[in-house]
This record gives structure tokens, C-alpha cells and sequence, in this order.
């Protein structure tokens, strides 16, 4: 008997169901119980045909439902071995969920979660947001995952509600609290496809992202985790000094013994990574000691400074402002505006692709592509659009074998990806010509 996995759908009954439904139905794991939850307060309009396919629970509260009160139902209503969330305008691919009990059956005590494909209105790839290990405190400072990312035990979460007092990151907020029941692994896929263009929270990209109503909403969940914040960030601080005073005195045990107590709060922090490369050094362990130096020159590239809320602020106007420019032929100013939020956000990719057009035209191909270098190099997103333009440019300046390496790279990430599959299938072309 194989696992029964409840996939929980919050429906607004948007047109976009019909494409979440017919994801489930191709799923490779065929044990699936679907609980569809009516959020809307109104009748629903009948489920899509791909339902057809599905073992459907219909969940009908006769009331408006927030998404934390729909989410509890949902879990209210699951009988599976295993929970996931699928919010009805996002997607999971094939081999989603066989790929993940997979993963909780090599590691029964951990909740698997998968990267995300982030995608637009019209399911057009943006970016793609691989999963990658936290700690505890990192857990707190930012979201790591997408709501549909992590199966969950339903025995782990069995007494586990969200929180509805939270007008937003309700997800945010449950994956803090199962954290501490049960620790994440993350894998190497991107089964999990958001489209977040298409949603109403203000949270996601394009016209479904509102800053002003992001901070206003989100103000109840920071209040309720910055006494817990504070506290960790007192814990680690006090690791790092007391691991930074051992190396002084050259105690490069109790340099390790703080430095693996910080790293359960934060994994990706450069200091300890680098103390710790230095006490490998000195264990006569090169090879380990490498890969610490590497870590920790990841983690410097993976974690930008906290901006306030006027920095951002500030930092998308300079990128409005930066655009506009641009479309109107004002090359200096807009040269300006993007230099500007460089300062304010190293590596920002929007401005390093604005600083890579102007290049473009100015025919300084070399110099586009180090800037577009450079928005692919930051953060813990991979923009393909970028990576795409960037072999491009490879290609016109003869270096078609990073070109190549480049597209490979993206499919072996998102294997669906056409545009790769395209570009890496002409270079292939034009290398057999001339063999």
C-alpha cells in the first residue's frame, strides 16, 4: 500500500484551478486525496474537468474564508499520510510528489521541501529560487520557501494550525513553528511552479506586488518573532565573539564547538564558515577546508544587507525611475538611476540589466555582459531571462562554449525550459556544421 498524500487547495474558483487540478491528475504518485476548500463565501462554480480524474474532498464553509482559516480547514479535512499545500493558481510537476516521499522515506524524521519555478501571469519562467538549508535564525530573518514547497507528516502537524490573527506569511509563520518540531531538508528540484503574477496578497511579482500594503500587512507577523529574533541573534553573536576569541588563542577546538553551535542558527555566515576553514586548515584537512572557503564565499553572495523600508522604497524608485529613462532615450539619467540602486542593493538584477541595455545600444558588448554577470552572481535567485541574454552576448563575442555551459546549466534546473532547450540545440547545430 503505497502513502496517501492530501494535496490542500485553497480555491478563490479563479480560471487558473483547471491548470492546478491537471497537474495533481499527472502526478506519478498515484495515491492522492485533494481537499478543495471554497474560500470565497459564495457558491462555487463546478470543478473544473481535470477533477474528474481525482479523489476530491469538497470543503464548503458557507463563509468568507482569510487564508489562514482556509488553510485550517483544509488540514481539518486531510486523511492522508502526508500534507501539501497547492494554492489554486500554481502547479507542481510530474514527479513532484513521488520525488519527495522519496526523500522523507531516506529521511523519515525531516520535511523535504523542493526550489520553486517563478513564473508570470502567463506561466513564462522569471526565475528560479533554489531550496537551500537554513538555520534556525535564518528561518526567522527571511521566507526560504514557497507555500507548496514542503510535504509535511500529517502526524507532525496533527495539532498544528495557522495562526489567523496574520493577514499575511501565514505560511511564513507555520514552517517556523513545524521547524521546531521537525528539522527541513532541501532538494535539488524545482518541482514546485508559482505563479506569482497571478494572485491578489500584494506579496508576489509584477501587478501582484504592492510594497506599501506588504509592510502594513506584514507588521503582525515580524511583532510576533522579533523578541525570538532578538534572543537568537544574542545566542549567535555570542558564539561568534567567543569562537573569534578562541582563534586568538589559537583553542581551535572551542573555536569549532561555537563556530557549529552559531551555524545551527545560521548556516550561511561567512564568518564562522571562514574560522572553521581555518581550524580544517590546521586539522592538515585541505579538502574540507576548501569547501568551507567556498561556503563562505557562497554565503557572502547569498545574503544582502537588510534594507529598511525607505531603502527599498527608495530603491524602487530609483529603479522606476532608472526604466523610464531608459524607454525615453535618456541614457545619462538612467545610467544614474541604476548606478544608484547598485549602491543601495549590490548585484540588484533589474539594475544590472538596465546598465547591460545601455551597453547593448553603445555596442560595449563586453561590458554588457559583465553587468549581466553580475545580476546572476547575487542573492538566492537565478533570473533565466538574465542567463539567456548573458549567452547571448557570449555567443556575438565568440565564446560559444561558455554560451553553451550556460544554457546546460538552466536545463539541468528547469528541463522544461524551451527557450534553453532552443538556444542549446543551435549552438549544437553549428558545432556538427563545422566538425
Amino acid at each position: 500500500m503505497t502513502d496517501r498524500v492530501s494535496i490542500l487547495v485553497r480555491s478563490s474558483a479563479r480560471p487558473e484551478l483547471a491548470d492546478a487540478l491537471r497537474s495533481l491528475a499527472a502526478q506519478t504518485h498515484r495515491n492522492l486525496e485533494v481537499v478543495v476548500v471554497n474560500v470565497t463565501g459564495r457558491p462555487h462554480p463546478a470543478l473544473p474537468e481535470p477533477a474528474r480524474a481525482l479523489t476530491i474532498n469538497f470543503i464548503d464553509a458557507d463563509r468568507p474564508l482569510l487564508r489562514p482559516q482556509a488553510a485550517n480547514a483544509a488540514l481539518d479535512a486531510a486523511t492522508g499520510d502526508y500534507v501539501c499545500f497547492l494554492d489554486d493558481d500554481d502547479l507542481f510537476e510530474p514527479e513532484h510528489v513521488e520525488r519527495c516521499l522519496a526523500a522523507i522515506r531516506t529521511n523519515p524524521k525531516t520535511v523535504p521541501f523542493v526550489g520553486a519555478q517563478i513564473c508570470d501571469e502567463q506561466g513564462e519562467l522569471q526565475a528560479l529560487w533554489p531550496a537551500i538549508g537554513f538555520g534556525r535564525l535564518e528561518l526567522i530573518e527571511k521566507i526560504r520557501m514557497q507555500s507548496n514547497a514542503p510535504l509535511m507528516p500529517r502526524q507532525a502537524v496533527a495539532d498544528l494550525r495557522f495562526d489567523p490573527s496574520l493577514p499575511i506569511f501565514e505560511d511564513w509563520d507555520f514552517w517556523i513553528r513545524l521547524e521546531q518540531r521537525l528539522p527541513f531538508r532541501p532538494l535539488p528540484q524545482f518541482s514546485a511552479v508559482c505563479r506569482l503574477g497571478a494572485g491578489t496578497s500584494g506579496t508576489g511579482s509584477g501587478s501582484n506586488f504592492d510594497l506599501e500594503r506588504t509592510t502594513r500587512d506584514s507588521r503582525p507577523f515580524h511583532a510576533k518573532w522579533e523578541s525570538e529574533r532578538q534572543a537568537l541573534v544574542q545566542q549567535f553573536d555570542a558564539h561568534v565573539a567567543a569562537a573569534k576569541a578562541a582563534a586568538e588563542r589559537r583553542d581551535w577546538e572551542t573555536v569549532e564547538a561555537h563556530c557549529w553551535d552559531a551555524q545551527r542558527l545560521r548556516i550561511w555566515d561567512a564568518t564562522t564558515l571562514e574560522l572553521l576553514a581555518h581550524a580544517f586548515d590546521v586539522r592538515r584537512e585541505p579538502a574540507r577546508a576548501r569547501q568551507l572557503r567556498a561556503a563562505a564565499d557562497r554565503a557572502g553572495r547569498l545574503n544582502a544587507p537588510h534594507l529598511s523600508h525607505n531603502a527599498v522604497t527608495n530603491l524602487y524608485g530609483k529603479l522606476q525611475r532608472g526604466n523610464a529613462y531608459a524607454l525615453a532615450g535618456e541614457a545619462e539619467l538612467a545610467e544614474k538611476e541604476f548606478r544608484g540602486a547598485l549602491q543601495i542593493h549590490q548585484g540588484d538584477q533589474t539594475a544590472c540589466n538596465g546598465l547591460a541595455n545601455l551597453r547593448i545600444e553603445q555596442g560595449r558588448l563586453a561590458e554588457a555582459e559583465e553587468f549581466l554577470r553580475e545580476g546572476t552572481l547575487w542573492g538566492d535567485r537565478i533570473y533565466p531571462t538574465l542567463v539567456l541574454k548573458r549567452g547571448d552576448l557570449l555567443e556575438k563575442l565568440g565564446r560559444r562554449d561558455e554560451a553553451r555551459a550556460l544554457y546546460a546549466f538552466l536545463l539541468q534546473l528547469a528541463p522544461r525550459f524551451a527557450l534553453a532547450r532552443g538556444r542549446l540545440q543551435a549552438l549544437d547545430a553549428i558545432r556538427a556544421a563545422a566538425a
